[in-house]
This record gives C-alpha cells, sequence and structure tokens, in this order.
C-alpha cells in the first residue's frame, strides 16, 4: 500500500496544468502580401495586400483557430481561451487548386510559412508572402517566336523556333532551334504558352504574299516545347475566306485583306 501510495504521489507531482490565454496576452497580427518577384521580401507598394487567405494558428496541444485576410493583407487574432501557451504555429492554408503558394522566408524579410509567434509579452505581427510560381521564370529562359515566311519559300522553312533568353547575334548560327515550319503551321502571328503542359501555340496570320497552314484561316496549331508534331488544336470560325494569289509576287487580291481577317 505504501509503494502504491508513493507511485500515485510522484505521478500527480509531474503533472503539468495546461497553461490557458491570459488576459495580458497580446493580439496576433498576420500580413500577406503578394511577393510578386519571389525573393522572400516585402517591395513596398510594388506588392500589394493579398486578401483572402486562410491564416491558421496551432499551440502546443493541437488547437487551432483560423482567420481569412481582408481586403488590407491582415488576418487578426484577438486574445482567446481556445489556444494555450501564447506561443503558437502561423500557417497559411492554400484552397485546393490555388494557383497562389506560399512563398519563400528570408533572413530580414517575410516569414516563413509554419513560423512560431509569441505573445506572451503583447502584441505581435509577421509578415508573410505568396506567390504564383507563373509570375517568375529563371535566369535565362528559353523564349519563342515565329518567323515571317515569303509564299516562295519552301514549305521546309522554319515558322516557329525557340532560343536562349542571353543569345545574341545571327540566328541562322545555330543559337535557335526549329521547331515547325511552313509545311506545319503555315504564316503565323501571335504565340501563346502553357507553362504546366509546356505547349506553344500559334495562331494564323492575314498577311500578304505568304501561305495559309494546312489548316486555313483561322487555325490555332500547338507545338510541344520539346520538340514533337505540330498538331491542330482548334479553329477560330469566320476567320475569312479571300484566297492569296501567290503566282503574282503583288498577291494584289490579298492588300485590303490584311488587319481585316
Amino acid at each position: 500500500m505504501a509503494v502504491a501510495a508513493g507511485l500515485a504521489l510522484t505521478t500527480g507531482m509531474l503533472q503539468q496544468p495546461a497553461l490557458g490565454a491570459d488576459p495580458s496576452d497580446g493580439t496576433v497580427r498576420i500580413k500577406v502580401i503578394r511577393d510578386s518577384n519571389t525573393d522572400g521580401r516585402h517591395d513596398g507598394a510594388a506588392e500589394p495586400p493579398a486578401a483572402g487567405i486562410t491564416v491558421e494558428l496551432t499551440d502546443v496541444d493541437g488547437n487551432q483557430v483560423t482567420a481569412v485576410t481582408g481586403p488590407d493583407g491582415y488576418a487578426v487574432f484577438p486574445p482567446n481561451t481556445t489556444l494555450t501557451g501564447g506561443k503558437y504555429y502561423v500557417r497559411m492554408k492554400m484552397p485546393n487548386g490555388s494557383f497562389l503558394q506560399p512563398t519563400f522566408g528570408a533572413a530580414g524579410g517575410l516569414a516563413s510559412n509554419a513560423t512560431v509567434i509569441d505573445v506572451i509579452d503583447g502584441d505581435a505581427e509577421l509578415t508573410m508572402g505568396v506567390r504564383n510560381p507563373a509570375d517568375w521564370c529563371e535566369d535565362n529562359p528559353r523564349l519563342s517566336t515565329v518567323c515571317q515566311v515569303a509564299a516562295t519559300k519552301s514549305g521546309g522553312v522554319r515558322t516557329t523556333v525557340t532560343f536562349d533568353f542571353n543569345e545574341r547575334g545571327d540566328s541562322n548560327s545555330g543559337n535557335t532551334t526549329t521547331l515547325a515550319t511552313r509545311n506545319d503551321t503555315g504564316n503565323t502571328y501571335g504565340v501563346a504558352y502553357h507553362k504546366a503542359q509546356r505547349r506553344i501555340f500559334t495562331g494564323a496570320h492575314a498577311k500578304r504574299h505568304t501561305v495559309y497552314g494546312p489548316s486555313g484561316q483561322g487555325a490555332i496549331y500547338v507545338t510541344p516545347r520539346a520538340g514533337g508534331a505540330t498538331t491542330l488544336f482548334t479553329t477560330v470560325p469566320n476567320a475569312g475566306t479571300t484566297a492569296h494569289q501567290d503566282s503574282v509576287r503583288f498577291d494584289g487580291p490579298f492588300v485590303g485583306t490584311v488587319g481585316k481577317e
């Protein structure tokens, strides 16, 4: 009996009551901004507040409370009885499918996601950031453009090419890669890129003394960035019907069509 009582007494002495929210605990203020250049710092007015971001506080016992940033980018947590201890993990929660992601923290700059804030001795504030991965690229990105080809040129002449951003000099010196030719797309002008799928889109272009591609007016072609077959993506309806007269270099019938089809 004496042993049992001793064990019970020792156990009781080791158990500490949980720390509750104290009226002197401060208010947590979390500001979230758009880190447009992904440098982990807030660059003033160039990087505006991010509204609608859910911020979560978690205490050491796993209790959680959330708030959503307003138009000023702030999520505010007054002292409450749900959390205990006065030191909380702060984490932003991105909704499924959101194009925004937590940005990187930096020394002397933005706080990283899942950081700790201390309000035992008063109010505390952190600034965190979100970024859109599509807003940035590497230092020397691969670029793409189209080449305008006269009707008198051969069908194998390049129409869609890629090259490094820092390339300079003659484009025929081997610093470009041909992705599509006149046989694939004909004359094109508009270019768009799907970053996630790594596909390049080019649109048929009405220009005097050129030729349309295999799918004619209104065609939008798609070409894999890494190379491969160019295919028809879709056709814009009612894009025009005027035919070229390429046997005559002047291409007279098409003069009045430019800018209208």
